[in-house]
């Protein structure tokens, strides 16, 4: 057992040293990316009235949650499609079009829906508009890049954006007019535009046209990943914009504030998903023992650090203006770890598992999304913020039995799609 134990910690194959080349790469950059981004957060979170963190946290939300929902699980079904083919095959310019026009209906559908219910002033709704289509289509490029295995790209395409909020934030110390909310959603959203023209030329520099496109009967699959990836938001953006309904600004702006400082978490994530969804598609020959266990150990450390050091810090880096919330860290660090903790049997069954077990998956997704807004709503009735937070890592405590459940089913009974290697 020890020997095992050790093999796994010591591993130094050609495998684990790509893998660890290629995550330290793409990490650092979109580390470095994240940093300038929480740093920016945590000033706005100073500087600005606290009702306006409190908006600028449920827009945030918005335009990171209704691209994702509107876009019908077309990103993820290309990354699958094209992770599944030899590159080469299929047409990107001809597939980008096609998903935009299926997306559109939904996306403008998105962008109504959240002006009247959150009765938004005329920039914020033109600031969400814009933001929403464009980030939808920077998904859609994002999605072919990572199948093309350019994952630093992939990752700072959807970064920079709020990278860039560093700069008025920083000059708002110095400057009353940088420290106002309209001026941060302007930074973001002209990022967010070069961002978009920036996917598609990398689109035309690393993919090749193709003969083939993606056929629309294919493209009803996406409605899975669609569900998938919706629900797989929801213990956070999600809670976020059900918090702009259900509590005052002062406690969503508190939620905003702490979420910021563990957004490492949701980096890792996002860095080491993208990568396993497609390697795990192009390459049937990967450790997932050894991927667990850092996996794993990554998440009860840093989740463990968090809990510990948070607290202690972050009456300092926010002059006491949230103290009384400071017991949201405690569930929001749990959160942190199990959504670390999901990343293996997430990324293994939408890259390999038949359509049979994913669309079973998909509804065990559904079923806990849906327990768990239920439980938010009384929760947050009942205790406020903390209550939502503890909604979202009881939601993700469940996803975690159920992915894992489906993963070892998957791994027994080898119901898996054939890799192009």
């Amino acid at each position: 057992m020890f020997r095992r134990f050790s093999d796994l910690l010591h591993a130094k194959n050609t495998e684990t040293t790509r893998w660890v080349s290629t995550i330290s790469a793409t990490t650092i950059f979109s580390g470095t990316a994240a940093s300038l981004t929480l740093i920016a957060g945590v000033l706005i979170s100073r500087t600005l009235p606290v009702e306006d963190v409190g908006r600028y946290g449920l827009l945030l939300s918005l335009i990171q949650l209704l691209p994702l929902f509107g876009a019908l699980g077309q990103p993820a079904l290309m990354t699958r499609i094209y992770s599944l083919n030899p590159l080469g095959v299929f047409d990107w310019a001809i597939d980008i079009k096609n998903s935009f026009i299926i997306e559109l209906p939904t996306l403008l559908l998105a962008i109504l829906g959240s002006v009247l219910i959150y009765h938004l002033t005329s920039f914020q709704s033109l600031f969400v508009g814009s933001a929403i289509l464009l980030t939808a289509l920077i998904h859609d490029a994002v999605a072919l890049l990572n199948a093309h295995r350019q994952y630093i790209w992939a990752n700072l395409l959807l970064r920079i954006p709020g990278a860039t909020t560093f700069f008025p934030a920083f000059l708002g110390l110095f400057i009353p007019l940088f420290a106002n909310l309209d001026v941060i959603l302007i930074t973001i959203i002209l990022a967010i535009f070069c961002m978009a023209l920036l996917s598609l030329y990398l689109l035309g520099k690393y993919s090749s046209h193709g003969e083939k496109h993606i056929p629309l009967r294919t493209r009803l699959l996406g409605l899975g990943f669609m569900v998938l990836i919706a629900t797989h938001f929801v213990p956070f953006q999600g809670l976020t914009v059900l918090g702009g309904i259900l509590v005052p600004l002062d406690q969503l702006a508190a939620l905003t504030a702490f979420s910021i400082l563990l957004r490492p978490f949701n980096l890792l994530r996002e860095v080491i998903t993208q990568m396993m969804s497609v390697e795990m598609a192009r390459n049937p020959k990967l450790n997932h023992q050894r991927i667990a266990f850092w996996l794993w150990s990554s998440a009860i450390i840093l989740g463990g650090l968090a809990i510990l050091l948070l607290p202690l810090i972050t009456p300092y880096l926010y002059g006491n203006r949230y103290n009384t919330y400071i017991d949201l860290i405690f569930p929001l660090a749990i959160s942190g770890a199990l959504v670390m903790a999901e990343i293996l049997p997430r990324s293994y069954l939408t890259a390999r598992a038949e359509a049979h077990l994913l669309n079973l998956f998909v509804t065990a997704h559904l079923v806990t999304a849906i327990l768990g807004v239920g439980i938010a709503i009384l929760l947050g009735f009942h205790a406020g913020i903390i209550g939502i937070a503890w909604a979202g890592a009881i939601i993700l405590i469940i996803r975690n039995l159920c992915g894992y459940g489906f993963y070892f089913y998957t791994m027994k009974t080898k119901k898996i799609l054939p890799s192009p290697l």
